[in-house]
């Protein structure tokens, strides 16, 4: 569907690859005001080396999913083509996030009702993002909905690759939220769980010995 750009250098996860569908994506202004938002809100504020941002962890989720996403195919539980609509709408989960992050979305939900997954579907929905989408021959309503992890399909693990409480977002935020303040409580060894990721009942699952 869209093959290698390139590598963008990071320093939870070192070179994570980028296709052309990705950079595309990325470059979007949309994906770009995410360099803006800190993803910890104003956690700075007690620890200064809390800068990064949800670009990163963007970036970062994208690439655990994508990991994820091909220990699957590996196993016979996706297709190469849903593999990367996973990775897609990784890269994705996040372009919702207003100023400061949750602080914002508490306002957000006592203003307007809304969550930032929300307003993240409609940018998916209906902006440029949808354009790039669009032009790769994927369908923003059915990525808007696995960004959030509420794809109904006959695939529901691909919804827990990106939101569930073993996904690719909680594995990069744990590292990165980490590396980032200071803190060694996240220093987890998620090579060793995504080399575990299987399929049981339906339901994505790990081996017990990685437990």
């Amino acid at each position: 569907m869209s093959v290698r750009w390139g590598e963008i250098k990071d320093p939870v996860h070192g070179y994570i690859l980028v296709t052309h569908l990705e950079k595309e994506l990325i470059d979007t202004p949309e994906f770009q005001r995410l360099r803006r938002i800190r993803q910890l809100g104003a956690a700075h504020l007690t620890y200064p080396g809390a800068e990064h941002t949800r670009f990163s962890h963007s970036l970062g989720t994208m690439h655990v999913a994508g990991l994820m996403a091909d220990r699957l195919v590996n196993r016979g539980w996706l297709e190469r083509d849903e593999a990367v609509k996973v990775r897609v709408a990784a890269l994705l989960h996040d372009v919702g996030h207003g100023p400061f992050s949750h602080i914002f979305e508490e306002v957000l939900m006592a203003r307007r009702d809304l969550s930032h997954e929300d307003i993240g579907m409609r940018i998916i929905r209906e902006t440029s993002v949808a354009d790039v989408l669009k032009e790769y021959g994927l369908d923003p309503r059915e990525i808007s909905m696995l960004s959030v992890g509420r794809l109904e399909c006959t695939k529901p693990y691909m919804n827990q690759v990106i939101a569930s409480q073993f996904s690719s977002d909680i594995m990069d935020f744990i590292l990165r939220d980490s590396y980032f303040t200071g803190v060694k409580y996240g220093n987890v060894d998620i090579d060793r769980l995504v080399d575990s990721v299987d399929v049981v009942d339906g339901k994505l699952a790990i081996d017990l010995a990685a437990l």
